[in-house]
């Protein structure tokens, strides 16, 4: 081939050489690798987004955020708040002060009326503590919540930047609580936690499950957009669980259809809104933003006894509990590891499965 001179590039004003151009070896998750490579286009591995990927499910994860989980009655995770919908009665709850209404028999206001249904900055206080945000945990966390007789069907998976996540100040909070009672203490949890291997025993620096649903200081975090980690008392006891509000997280195809050219910098999809502060710098395969367009999203489906948190699995593609010799397990859209609960656990195992019209968003 004879040399090409610099003036010939004249007439193209974008182009650029990227000198000779080689084979990119195999790997193994491509093991046919690439004939050439395209220097100056480099997009970034467009699986990098795959659900396995994403969800930390395989040696490549495409991050080192969190993947945590909430569990619902609707197929599809919540993008918005409503804690007025959760907030208390301030004139229904049983205790000490039952009785004291917020005006007497003759109309007069009691200078001793408390109400419990707001904080000191009137937001809208639950029964287990403040409303704003949401939650979300461990699978076997999230299975829990709820009435024990009817555990939420939906387990949805998000990722929760770390970036985000808020240490609890030194100190401690008091909040009152309906009937009289208080909850209060130190912000910090201060459990004492013992390494299985090497007997040290460290204390707890997470929030307490008290100071992350009731400090006010928690909510203050929590509406400026921070993530609070704090020791679960009540679901799966000191497991690590999240209280956030909905938008600081994201959902699979809010990550693909979010992502960022690499290469312009602009959206890697036509039309969508790139999540610059938060969001991948990648091109994702046509395939997956495909899907992300649909409402796919990675979640677990019941199947299974939900009311045996230890028991829960995810079934195979075909059906089969086990596997059964001579017929192919798995299939289009199901991970080709096999699940047991330790690694339903990890959040290593999900299924994906188009949102029903009426939870359609």
């Amino acid at each position: 081939m004879a040399d090409v001179h610099p003036d010939q590039f004249a007439n193209f004003p974008h182009a650029w050489d990227t000198g000779p151009s080689t084979p990119v070896p195999g790997s193994a998750r491509h093991p046919q690798g690439r004939l050439f490579n395209p220097g100056g286009m480099y997009t970034g591995d467009p699986w990098k987004l795959s659900p396995e990927n994403w969800m930390k499910g395989s040696a490549t994860p495409a991050h080192n955020d969190i993947i945590t989980w909430h569990g619902s009655e609707s197929s599809q995770l919540p993008r918005y708040d409503m804690p007025d919908m959760r907030q208390v009665d301030p004139y229904e709850h049983e205790g000490a002060d039952w009785d004291n209404p917020e005006y007497d028999e003759e109309g007069n206001y009691n200078e001793d009326f408390v109400d419990y249904s707001v904080d000191t900055k009137d937001r809208p206080m639950a029964d287990y503590g403040s409303a704003v945000g949401m939650h979300f945990g461990s699978p076997e966390a999230a299975i829990s919540r709820g009435e024990k007789s009817s555990p939420r069907p939906f387990l949805h998976a998000v990722r929760l930047p770390e970036s985000t996540l808020a240490p609890p100040p030194r100190g401690g909070f008091s909040t009152p609580r309906p009937g009289g009672s208080i909850a209060g203490g130190d912000y910090r949890s201060g459990n004492i936690i013992v390494n299985k291997e090497t007997g040290e025993r460290t204390k707890d620096t997470r929030w307490s499950d008290a100071a992350a649903n009731f400090a006010s200081k928690a909510t203050d975090l929590v509406e400026s957009g921070h993530s609070i980690a704090y020791r679960n008392d009540v679901e799966a006891s000191g497991s690590t669980s999240y209280r956030t509000l909905p938008e600081t997280v994201r959902t699979w195809s809010e990550d693909v259809l979010g992502a960022t050219s690499p290469r312009t910098g602009r959206p890697s999809t036509l039309g969508e809104q790139a999540d610059v502060a938060n969001g991948f710098r990648n091109e994702p395969h046509p395939g997956l933003v495909h899907l992300a367009r649909a409402g796919y999203n990675p979640q677990v489906r019941p199947g299974v006894d939900f009311a045996k948190p230890a028991d829960v699995t995810l079934k195979f593609a075909s059906g089969h509990e086990e596997d059964v010799p001579g017929e192919e397990i798995g299939g289009v859209g199901t991970p080709e590891y096999r699940r047991r609960t330790s690694a339903f656990e990890a959040g290593q195992l999900f299924t994906m499965r188009k949102p029903t019209p009426e939870h359609a968003w």
